[in-house]
């Protein structure tokens, strides 16, 4: 099974997945403009969530499994994030964008998670990094769809 060429335009069930992915953006984003430590909370996992949701879109959309005879980690998104930035650079000589960022959003997450820390206004810091993620890997991956999926989770 050969690659694809990136960006490439995604499947269509791909394309639906994203919309779901910008969704859970969306909905990290209104919990945000709440202000309540709750909301905060709230919106620190749902822009984790929209980010490893995109990441395993990304492997799907390039055929990671297919194409490296690999299953992507399930659940471990630093391992995530590494083997899938390697095949990346390897085969389609792209970078993974934010990966340190990523990284350390998670680990807010996992603070948050288990009752040890309560975001704040950095909140908003982590948003925008999921938006660029977001925004980066729609045009590098996807062929600019980011304003398509925008479009479909609005209407």
């Amino acid at each position: 099974m050969t690659d694809i060429t990136l960006p490439a335009a995604p499947a269509p069930d791909i394309l639906r997945r994203l919309v779901f992915a910008r969704q859970f953006l969306e909905h990290a984003k209104a919990h945000m403009a709440g202000g309540t430590d709750l909301d905060f909370m709230i919106a620190t996992h749902g822009a984790d969530n929209a980010i490893e949701f995109l990441l395993k879109l990304i492997a799907d959309h390039v055929r990671y499994e297919e194409v490296s005879g690999r299953a992507l980690p399930e659940t471990q998104l630093a391992k995530i994030v590494g083997e899938l930035a390697k095949f990346l650079r390897e085969k389609h000589g792209l970078t993974l964008p934010y990966i340190q960022e990523i990284k350390a959003l998670r680990q807010v997450r996992n603070l948050v998670q288990h009752g040890s820390f309560t975001p704040g206004a950095d909140i908003e810091r982590q948003l925008t990094i999921a938006e660029r993620f977001f925004a980066r890997a729609c045009t590098c991956f996807f062929r600019s769809e980011e304003r398509r999926v925008g479009k479909e989770c609005r209407s």
